[in-house]
């Protein structure tokens, strides 16, 4: 239970809904803080209780109001009543039992607190309803002096069993074996399996709240100042001890880690909660007080909600731990991004050196073709000038053809050009323009007839120089 949150809320004469948060102190006793006070109702509070995060309240205004603990939110009214609400019960957290003055029973889902069924259960009024473990029957009496046993999966009664006289209290037992009903100062222990009276037990003083401890043990409180733990099995009283001042209105248990510890709660009008430790192995021994506090208001109903306690120190150590984390990754991103950098930094140096190296390579290789180009061009302006003036002299070509020599002598320099730059043949040829073809044409004619042929690459040194010297 140390990681169990426990709140102790109560319902007043004054209207109001209080609540307390109990923390346990290193010397074992409990302290009290309230965590909320709201006047819920515009007339007595009757009826509370709790499962999970809802909590519900009725009172004599004939509403029931509703909250959401976990969000600590106002989820509005239930209006089905036309009397005093006098009793409430959750099965589970999936449904929610009313009773009231007007003798009907509704059955409300959580789920949006919708009325799923109204019974018509006791003309006079419906004192107290308790649900089956199993949520399969229910049990009612009321001012009609009448038991009624309820089948929910049919949603009818089942049977009636008249007690004689108007009974306050029904209750079963946690295994669902065993039933209470409450006449005055009176129990009578019902077995299910007959459906009679097994006992019937004579507190002598009119009982106005009773829990069971274990499935046999029922503790039990009245209009008297002490609370008694009887033994329904062995019918034996236990042990009785002065609690309170004035009447005890309610009893509710609270089960500890520890199996042979469970402390048990009483709330009276005197205004006192109170907290008791009891010890299973020996319940003959008066139980300790290990924690009391006054709301200084007339208590008339109580229930108790035990939740789950946040730890939030582990998570703050968590966050931390976190963040440290993070900063660490990102110290480290930062480390591998400087070393990334510096290893783009070389890169870069590198690749701006080769870049320069290829840059005066291609300067280098334009500076090659070009004095190429220009000597080529020369030669063969000569030789194409000393072949020309050679057919003209003899007779053999017109200047016609003359001209097409000359142009086909550009296509062979523009041919040499773009080997030198490393280009194909026929891309050259194409930007020639559009006489390319014709060219082409009329040099193969002249090649037939052996006239105008271009010269070769290879032409030597010395045979130019020996047609020159011809030609003078």
């Amino acid at each position: 239970m140390a990681n169990k949150k426990i709140e102790i809320i109560v319902g007043t004469s004054e209207n109001y809904l209080v609540g307390y948060k109990v923390d346990v102190q290193k010397n074992g006793e409990l302290s009290f803080n309230i965590i909320f006070a709201e006047r819920a109702h515009s007339a007595c509070i009757r009826q509370l209780c709790v499962s999970g995060k809802y909590l519900a309240s009725g009172g004599a205004d004939e509403m029931i109001k509703l909250y959401d603990l976990y969000k600590s939110r106002d989820l509005g009214w239930l209006e089905k009543h036309e009397g005093t609400v006098t009793s409430l019960a959750f099965h589970k957290t999936n449904y929610l039992f009313s009773g009231s003055e007007d003798g009907k029973i509704c059955i409300y889902k959580t789920a949006g607190f919708k009325c799923e069924k109204t019974l018509f259960a006791h003309p006079g009024g419906v004192t107290c309803i308790s649900v089956h473990p199993t949520g399969k029957l229910a049990l009612s009496v009321g001012n009609d002096k009448k038991l009624c046993t309820w089948n929910l999966i049919k949603g009818r009664r089942a049977y009636v069993t008249h007690v004689g006289v108007v009974a306050e209290i029904v209750l079963w037992n946690p295994t669902g074996v065993n039933f209470l009903v409450v006449k005055g100062s009176a129990i009578d222990i019902y077995e299910v399996s007959n459906g009679k009276v097994k006992q019937s037990v004579d507190f002598k003083e009119r009982i106005q709240a009773l829990v069971f401890i274990t499935e046999d043990i029922v503790a039990v409180g009245g209009e008297g100042k002490n609370i008694c733990l009887y033994d329904i099995t062995n019918q034996i009283e236990i042990v009785q001890w002065p609690a309170h001042s004035l009447r005890i209105k309610s009893l509710k248990k609270i089960a500890r880690t520890a199996v042979e510890e469970v402390w048990l709660v009483s709330a009276s009008t005197d205004g006192f909660i109170k907290v008791w430790k009891l010890e299973l192995l020996s319940l003959q021994k008066k139980p300790k007080l290990i924690g009391k506090v006054d709301i200084s208001c007339r208590i008339t109903c109580m229930d108790i909600r035990i939740s789950r306690q946040k730890v939030t120190i582990k998570k703050e150590e968590e966050g931390e731990e976190e963040a440290k984390d993070a900063n660490i990754e990102k110290s480290g991103d930062e480390e591998e991004e400087d070393d990334l950098d510096d290893e783009d930094d070389i890169e870069d140096e590198e690749d701006k050196e080769e870049l320069e190296g290829e840059v005066e390579g291609l300067e280098k290789l334009e500076d090659d073709s070009d004095s190429q180009e220009s000597y080529l061009e020369e030669d063969d302006l000569e030789e194409e000038d000393f072949g020309d003036m050679e057919d003209i002299k003899k007779g053999e070509i017109d200047v016609n053809d003359l001209e097409s020599s000359e142009e086909e002598a550009e296509d062979i320099v523009g041919k040499k050009k773009n080997d030198a730059n490393g280009k194909e043949v026929k891309t050259t040829v194409k930007q020639k323009g559009k006489n390319g073809n014709v060219q082409g044409k009329k040099a193969q004619k002249r090649k037939k007839k052996g006239k105008g042929k271009p010269l070769s690459n290879k032409t030597s040194t010395s045979g130019q120089k020996a047609k020159k010297m011809k030609m003078k």
